[in-house]
This record gives structure tokens, sequence and C-alpha cells, in this order.
């Protein structure tokens, strides 16, 4: 006689990553003519995510609260001059400027014409204003993040930022705003660019002063902080590391490449590959939460496997990129991937059983291909940061016909299958239906019918099985012993 037990569900258990806070730290020693100040960026045990936030009270500069010195004639030398500089083009001026242009006394005898045409100028030019500072804080952010990225590429140790400065006019007041900046700048780099696995994340500032009438910043570099596996390699040994994760990557995107052309399913069999190649690692050891521990070693941690998987994305051509935040209120490390013209989430640390069930196991799908709505169930970004994904494509059950619009066919699927299903030579049953209807079923109900019909198989001895509900998704296995 058969017996059924529900299995403890530890396969579906969410992986837990201990949060990581970065903690900035200030030291400061006068000087003759420069003030020098450092920043520390500290990683704290867990997921290993580099989380570039100052403390809450230091907050961005507002838009264009940068000044350019690029109007000034000033040649790059000046900025090393220890005399006071000549101040350039304040951008404060350009608004004050245009303000004063709009202004007038309102003249009661005028028409209200008048009057309209003249609020609509001050207006008008409050808005050029606003987006002449907009446009030039992007212009910084852009020029920062690629001089740390062709230094990083150069394997540079320390990245020396000292030429946005002889441009960008730096007050020492503005200074907490532009250290924030660049961290932002920093791990925007980090996340965008997984060839710099090498990297734990973190990071250490210096800078100094150029002191006069009016302090400003003179010179500026990051000091980024490397993995243990790599702080003590020669430029050489790590070359090497890098070409190895590089053949590793192109072997496995020319795998995906002869299988098929469609894109959707070259990242389903990236998102496969990952699960079935890779041991979540539950001792959570730090050193192997990168990309070579992923594709090297299989064993890593969440950063692993999302800069594994956007590696091999980016090799076979999609846009992908890597997103941190928080799953179940602990850091986390996932993917954000563009599919004609949409964002959607993939997150294969989550799809990934605990513990480790083998390579030959089926590979589940409810983190593939998803929406904003759908992950913040389970996870939290900051949406502001990244592209927004508002449609959920779950196109693995779309695409392949797993899906149920009502409990009536949920039952009839389910049902069917289980019926069928010869145990004896295929031990493991295993079934995802996206469920498109108003309610998800409740696991009473999903229970009902899976006994129903396992009392109508003819499979002997002992079932076990699983259920799974969450995400607009119904997971269901079932195996014999």
């Amino acid at each position: 006689m058969k017996t059924f037990e529900d299995k403890p569900d530890n396969h579906e258990q969410i992986k837990r990553q201990d949060h990581k806070k970065a903690v900035i730290k200030r030291t400061a020693a006068l000087r003759a003519t420069a003030l020098l100040l450092a920043g520390l960026l500290v990683l704290l045990p867990g997921c290993g995510l580099a989380r570039n936030f100052l403390p809450e009270a230091y907050e961005l500069p507002d838009p264009g609260t940068f000044n350019t010195t690029e109007s000034a004639g000033q040649n790059s030398s000046d900025t090393h001059d220890t005399s006071d500089p000549q101040p350039g083009t304040s951008l404060e001026t350009v608004a004050r400027t245009s303000e004063d242009g709009s202004e007038s006394t309102i003249d009661p005898s005028e028409d209200s014409q008048t009057q309209t045409q003249k609020e609509t100028s001050r207006e008008t030019a409050a808005e050029t204003t606003v987006a002449v500072r907009r446009e030039i804080d992007e212009a910084f952010s852009r020029e920062a993040a690629s001089l740390m990225t062709q230094q990083l590429e150069d394997l540079q140790r320390e990245l020396v930022l000292d030429s946005l400065f002889e441009k960008y006019w730096i007050t020492e007041s503005q200074i907490d705003g532009v250290v924030t900046r660049l961290y932002d700048v920093f791990h925007q780099v980090y996340n965008q660019n997984p060839w710099f696995f090498y990297l734990n994340g973190s990071a250490r500032m210096s800078y100094s002063l150029q002191t006069g009438a009016e302090s400003r910043l003179k010179s500026m570099s990051l000091q980024p902080d490397y993995h243990t596996f790599a702080a003590g390699m020669s430029d050489a040994e790590l070359q090497s590391v890098i070409r190895q994760v590089d053949q590793f990557v192109e072997q496995s995107a020319q795998a995906v490449r002869q299988q098929t052309t469609e894109p959707w399913q070259q990242l389903r069999l990236v998102h496969q590959f990952l699960i079935r190649h890779i041991v979540y690692d539950e001792t959570e050891n730090q050193d192997n939460n990168h990309a070579a521990a992923a594709l090297l070693d299989g064993l890593t941690l969440c950063q692993g496997y999302a800069q594994a998987f956007q590696m091999i994305g980016q090799r076979l051509g999609h846009d992908v990129m890597m997103i941190t935040g928080e799953s179940n209120a602990q850091g986390h490390a996932w993917n954000l991937v563009k599919l004609n013209g949409q964002y959607y989430h993939v997150d294969v640390t989550h799809d990934d059983p605990v513990p480790d069930r083998g390579p030959d196991q089926p590979v589940r799908h409810l983190h593939f291909m998803r929406s904003d709505s759908i992950m913040r169930e389970t996870h939290r970004w900051q949406s502001d940061q990244f592209p927004a994904a508002p449609q959920d494509g779950a196109h693995y059950y779309r695409q392949t016909g797993r899906t149920a619009g009502s409990a009536e066919e949920m039952e009839t699927m389910l049902g069917g299958q289980l019926r069928q299903h010869d145990f004896e030579a295929q031990s493991v049953f295993f079934l995802e239906l996206l469920y498109t209807g108003d309610s998800l079923p409740g696991r009473e109900t999903v229970e009902r019918v899976m006994q129903e019909a396992l009392q109508d198989n003819q499979t002997s001895g002992q079932v076990y099985y699983r259920i799974h509900l969450g995400k607009s998704v119904i997971i269901v296995e079932v195996f014999t012993s």
C-alpha cells in the first residue's frame, strides 16, 4: 500500500546570505598646502556584495552642483599649483543670470497676457538651468566611469581620477557629495563588468585639497580591494586566471550557439547549465564569491552565479547586467537581461536547489525572465538605479505551453500527467506550471489533485513529494523509493 510523505522542502528554501553594509571611515591630516583625507569602504561578512553606501547624512549633491573650469582657459598644470586658481564658469552664476534676466516688477496696468508671458519666461529659464546642471552632472559621472574602466582593464591597482578635477571645480563643501557619487560610479562599473571578478567590490578612496581663498579638490584616487585569491598575484598570474575564465566562457557560449539561435532559449540554456554545473557554497566562504570560482571550481555564492550568467550571456551578444539588493532581508545579487526591448529578472542562485541534487535533476525556472512586481515578492533593490522590468516574460512556461488559466485546467494538466507517468522507468516526476488565472490555487487543492492521481497510478512503494506555490507558479515534484 502506498503512503505519502511531504518531504522537507530543503531545496526550496531561500539561500541565506548575510547582508553586507558599507561603512566609510575618514581620517585627516593637515599639511602646509593641502588637506589629505581618506575614505574606506569596508566589506562585512555575508554574500560578498559590494554595497557602496555612505552614512545616511551623506546625500548626493543636487544635479549640477559641480562647476566647470573648462571655459576659464586653464591648462592642466594650473590645477597642481598651490596658489589659489582663478575660478571658472560657475553653474550657480549661470542659473542666477538666467533668472535675473527674466525678472521685473509686475505693473498692475499690464494686461494678464504680458504677465503670463513673463511668468512663462521665468519658468522656462529655470527649466533650462536644471537641464544644464543635470547634463554637467551626468557628464561628470560618464567621464569618471570611463577613467575607472580603462585603468581597471589595464590592471591598475590604484585608479587615478585627477584629470576630472582639471575640468570640474569641486569646492570643499561639495566633497562629501562627490565621494558618494564616485563610489556609486565605481559600483556601477563593477556591476556592468563581470571581468573584474577578481575585485571584491570594496574600495578605499583618498583625495587632497588645494588650499587658498576657497579650498578645492585637487586630486583623488580609488584603490579597489581584491579577493584573497588574487590579492598577492602578479599581473601575469592574474592575466592567466582571466584567460582561463575567458576560455571557459567561450566554450560555454559555443555550446549554446550550436544548440539554438533563439535568444530566450540561449538564455535558458545558460541558466540551466549554471544550475547543473555550480554547487552553492553553504559554508559561505567569501573568497568563492566570484565568477572564477563559479566557472573553474563549480563552487560559489550569489555574486559568482550572477557574474557567470552575465559573462556567458554577454558573450552570446545579450544585454545582461548584475543587480544587487536584498532577498528576504539578506544581501543578494542576480541579473537583469534585455530581450526584444524589455528587461527581465533572472536569479540563477535561487533556482539552484540547496543542498545540491546533482547535474541530472530537473531545473526549475521560477526566477527566469520575471517582472519587477513578481520579483518584489521576495527581492528588494533600488529601483531608480536599474532599468524597469514591467512585463512578466516567464518565457519557459509560456513558450512551452506550461500554463494554466484556471484551477480546472491545472487539475487536468497535473492530474493527467501524474496518472500517465511511469515511475518504474523514471523515478522522478517534475512539473512546473505558470498560473495565469486570478488567484493561485491553495496547497490543499494541489495536494488533493496530486494524491488522487497517484492513487490511480500503478506504482508501488513509498511516494515522496514536494509542492511549491509562489510567484504565480505551481511546482510539483514526486519521487519514489
